[in-house]
């Protein structure tokens, strides 16, 4: 297996922990992740370039690495010498459909639907199809497998990115506009829609809501971070998260006390 993106291994260390007589490769851009890899000898680090990778794969794995790979055409062509005749690629990334405030984020090069990355691969010789889950509800995951085709014509129509777009447009027209009882607002989350919501209305917001104990106690953009426990009924809580939002709003009424929002 090898993971593209790998970090300092974490993904690697739980398949290790499902599988037993597996080669795990890891590669990351980044040198510095080298001392926190592990160091067990079905292990492997590489870093640099892809071109330093001479061996075959069943699986090659990109969790969250796919959006920041500029050259997707050359990555294609090492997948067609990284794969076995029977290998497989599995992708996660963010879906821009679920989570439109993504399309914010100055260091991704390129944002995908299910569709796009369809295209995509199919250009390139592979069938992908996603799978479902409800552990990542607003990112897209999937499988792909060759199929030869290389399909240049018949590709998929998708506008979800004006979708998205008039979400932005709508959500920031909403925060500018919505009136609150009281002084005690917050936010959901320390990630970009957090940052998005602060970025309009950040005079009316005094601190962010977070179940991460990691980051409970610190600040963010300069704003307290607390626990849902925190929150009193006097509190006000904006959760930003487009499609999903009910479903947080359903799940924080039932176990935390506030006023929930929903962008």
């Amino acid at each position: 297996m090898l993971d593209i993106g790998c970090f300092d291994g974490t993904l690697l260390r739980a398949i290790d922990a499902k599988l037993t007589d597996v080669t795990l490769v890891g590669f990351d851009v980044a040198e510095g992740m080298r001392k926190q890899f592990p160091t067990d000898e079905k292990y492997s680090f590489v870093s640099g370039c892809l071109e330093q990778i001479n061996r075959t794969f069943d699986l090659v794995v990109l969790s969250h690495s796919l959006q920041y790979i500029r050259d997707i055409h050359n990555l294609f062509r090492h997948f067609d010498r990284f794969l076995t005749e029977n290998g497989r690629i599995f992708v996660q990334v963010p879906n821009f459909t679920m989570k439109p405030t993504s399309l914010l984020l100055g260091d991704l090069y390129y944002h995908y639907t299910p569709a796009i990355l369809r295209n995509i691969f199919a250009q390139h010789g592979y069938r992908f199809e996603t799978l479902s889950t409800p552990w990542f509800p607003r990112d897209i995951l999937g499988m792909a497998v060759r199929d030869g085709s290389r399909l240049m014509k018949g590709l998929e129509d998708d506008c979800d990115v004006y979708k998205a777009r008039d979400y932005l447009v709508s959500a920031a027209d909403a925060l500018r506009s919505a009136v609150f009882d009281d002084d005690n607002v917050g936010v959901l989350g320390t990630t970009f829609e957090a940052t998005f919501v602060d970025s309009i209305i950040g005079e009316k917001i005094k601190f962010f809501v977070d179940e991460n104990p990691n980051v409970v106690g610190h600040n963010f953009r300069r704003k307290p971070v607390f626990g849902p426990d925190y929150l009193t009924d006097a509190d006000t809580l904006i959760i930003p998260y487009g499609e999903t939002a009910h479903r947080i709003r359903d799940r924080f009424s039932r176990v935390y006390r506030g006023k929930f929002v929903l962008i």
